[in-house]
Parts: structure tokens; C-alpha cells; sequence
């Protein structure tokens, strides 16, 4: 591997490097799946806010129980959204029901170019605010044109 930079990743040393700066510490979006990937960083006081992706941290019973998590020790969470329009929506209905939601990140080039073609019932946003439709459960809905497109392919997982 060559001399340039590279991320830290063990929680001691990200918990070293927030101590000897006086600049706030963001990440965790690729920790993994469930607590237990955040739980140590979170008890090393490795970060000042956690960033999550719902898609990426185990969905959406997860993201709540990291959320809960972060906020028993005093951290803030920003969600990150680059995963696609579900992902975006169900991410807007959990920072509506937690305290310590700090921000919701929109790409905006997704949002405006590729979600608006295989979803409908995004959430709404206007001048840098997301809000929410008034549509059942996350409220949005698959386009039929993309899901019959020969390039789109399903995985469907059954219960057991």
C-alpha cells in the first residue's frame, strides 16, 4: 500500500485523533450492519456525530436501535443517502421520530436525476428541507416501466 493517506478505522484511534482536535469527528456509515459495529466507537467517544445509511447498517430496526444508541451517549446522527429513493424516504420517517436526528443528507443529483425514474412519492423538499408525503407506510411506490425493464433485476427473500 503506498504512503498517502488512509482512513482510520480502529476506535482508539479515531477516539485519539477527536481528542487532540478541536474539530467535531462525523462517520460510521461504513461500520457495518447493527449496533455492535457502532457500540465501541461509541464507547471509545470515537466520533462527535454518527452518520448512518439504513441500507447499509441493517435497515431501518437498526438504524432506530443505533439511533437510541447514539443518542444514551450524547451524540448527534446525520443520515446519509446514496442508496436509492426507499432508502431516502424510510431515513426522512426515522429523523421525524428521533431527538438527535441532526440532518438528513439529500444527493441532490439523485433526488432530481435517477430516483424521480424508478420512484414515485418522494419525499418532498424545498429549499433544503425534507418533508414527508401524506402516503401509507414510506409512501413510495416503484415505477412499473422501471420494474419491467429488462436491465432490472429482483431478489426476493422469504421468510422461514
Amino acid at each position: 500500500m503506498g504512503g498517502g493517506p488512509r482512513p482510520l478505522r480502529p476506535p482508539e484511534a479515531l477516539a485519539a485523533l477527536r481528542e487532540q482536535t478541536p474539530i467535531p469527528i462525523a462517520g460510521g456509515e461504513s461500520v457495518g450492519t447493527g449496533q455492535l459495529g457502532y457500540r465501541s466507537l461509541f464507547e471509545q467517544k470515537a466520533f462527535d456525530v454518527a452518520i448512518l445509511d439504513l441500507g447499509w447498517c441493517g435497515g431501518i430496526t437498526a438504524g432506530t436501535a443505533i439511533t437510541a444508541l447514539a443518542d444514551c451517549h450524547g451524540l448527534t446522527v446525520a443520515l446519509h443517502d446514496c442508496t436509492g429513493p426507499v432508502s431516502l424516504a424510510v431515513a426522512a420517517h426515522l429523523a421525524t421520530t428521533a431527538p438527535n436526528i441532526q440532518v438528513q443528507e439529500v444527493a441532490r443529483a439523485f433526488y432530481h436525476g435517477w430516483y424521480p425514474q424508478i420512484a414515485l412519492g418522494l419525499p418532498d423538499l424545498d429549499h433544503g428541507r425534507l418533508s414527508l408525503t401524506g402516503a401509507p407506510g414510506h409512501g413510495i411506490e416503484l415505477r412499473d416501466e422501471w420494474l419491467q425493464h429488462p436491465g432490472t433485476s429482483r431478489r426476493k427473500t422469504l421468510l422461514a
